[in-house]
């Protein structure tokens, strides 16, 4: 599963709650992804996807 802003959701609905708060000026809207310790690269990709395809800036937290 993914979450956003400790709210547990499905991918596709991340995807709606990221372009419902990108919306007017997707370039003005940063976000971070915090992949947790084991998190499957194709699942930070499906993210990254997302913020590629809402021309909106993520940003991704390296692993301490």
């Amino acid at each position: 599963g993914y979450f956003l802003n400790g709210r547990r959701l499905d991918l596709d609905v991340v995807a709606q709650e990221l372009e419902r708060r990108s919306s007017p000026t997707p370039m003005d809207y940063n976000f971070t992804i915090a992949p947790a310790k084991g998190t499957p690269v194709e699942h930070v990709v499906a993210v990254m996807d997302i913020a590629l395809r809402l021309n909106i800036n993520g940003i991704l937290a390296a692993e301490e």
